[in-house]
C-alpha cells in the first residue's frame, strides 16, 4: 500500500546513528519496504494496541529506567519470575494464606 502525504497526514522526523541507519534500510530493503512504510506500521501497531509493538515499547521503557538508575549508581536486582515463588519460605507462605482467610 503506498503512503502519499496529503492534508491529513503528519510528519515527523527522527534522527538514528549511522549504523542504525544503515542497518534498518538494508533490511527494509531486502523485504522491498521503504522507511516510511516501516515507520507508519509500527505507529498504526502502537495506536491499536497490537501486544508485540506495545511489549517493543514497554521493554524500551524498563531498558531507560535500568539506564537511569544505573546514571545514579544503583543496580536492580534481576529476578525472573519464578525466583519469587521459590524465595518465600514456610512461615511467609503460611503467614500469607492466614491474612487471605481472616484469621
Amino acid at each position: 500500500m503506498p503512503i502519499r502525504a496529503d492534508a491529513r497526514s503528519k510528519g515527523i522526523h527522527v534522527k538514528l546513528d549511522r549504523e542504525t541507519h544503515a542497518n534498518f534500510k538494508a533490511r527494509l530493503a531486502h523485504h522491498g519496504l521503504s522507511m516510511q512504510e516501516a515507520f507508519e506500521e509500527f505507529a498504526r501497531l502502537v495506536g491499536a494496541g497490537n501486544k508485540t509493538a506495545n511489549n517493543m515499547m514497554e521493554a524500551l521503557v524498563a531498558r531507560h529506567v535500568r539506564q537511569e538508575l544505573a546514571e545514579v549508581g544503583v543496580e536492580p536486582i534481576r529476578r525472573n519470575r519464578r525466583q519469587h515463588l521459590r524465595d518465600l519460605d514456610a512461615d511467609t507462605l503460611y503467614d500469607l494464606i492466614n491474612e487471605g482467610s481472616g484469621g
